[in-house]
């Protein structure tokens, strides 16, 4: 790899990373939000994927010759506390439609995970086999896509 391509991969790690830290941010918040639902059991299986995954890529940043940017992290973490202040009929109040609009923002994070594992399979980085970490998020999509769907008929059915 020339150290083009790894200063490139250093920066989209530490992008990723920051997006995952907005991530376990919004699903803890759904889970707070959904508590003793199915939803929210579920939650804890996805946060403990994330909190298993976040250490190996911040394993492979290293690798690299890279680290997290806090200012990143950071920028992640304010971003999914604006995104409360949303209008989702209620001002104050979890709805269902906030429970439609998190899922949909999950979904969307858990995608973009997928993309960089995706990405990391293809740079064949040496010592690091992202395969089952891959299939496990392949499930967690598809729990999600479940969830959502149930989600979307009781906000708007």
């Amino acid at each position: 790899m020339t150290s083009a391509s790894q200063k490139n991969l250093r920066i989209y790690l530490s992008d990723h990373l920051a997006l995952i830290a907005g991530e376990v941010e919004l699903a803890k918040r759904v889970r707070r939000e959904n508590r003793e639902t199915p939803l929210s059991s579920y939650l804890c299986d996805y946060l403990e994927a994330l909190d298993r995954q976040q250490p190996e890529i911040r394993r492979v940043l290293s690798t690299l010759g890279g680290h997290p940017s806090r200012l990143k992290q950071a920028g992640s973490w304010m971003v999914e506390k604006l995104g409360r202040l949303k209008l989702n009929g209620s001002l104050l109040h979890y709805t269902d439609l906030s429970r439609v609009l998190e899922l949909e923002a999950l979904l969307l994070l858990a995608t973009a995970r997928r993309s960089m594992l995706r990405t990391l399979e293809a740079a064949k980085i040496e010592g690091f086999d992202f395969g089952a970490a891959g299939a496990e998020l392949d499930d967690h999509i598809t729990t999600l896509e479940e969830h959502l769907k149930s989600a979307r008929h009781r906000a708007l059915a």
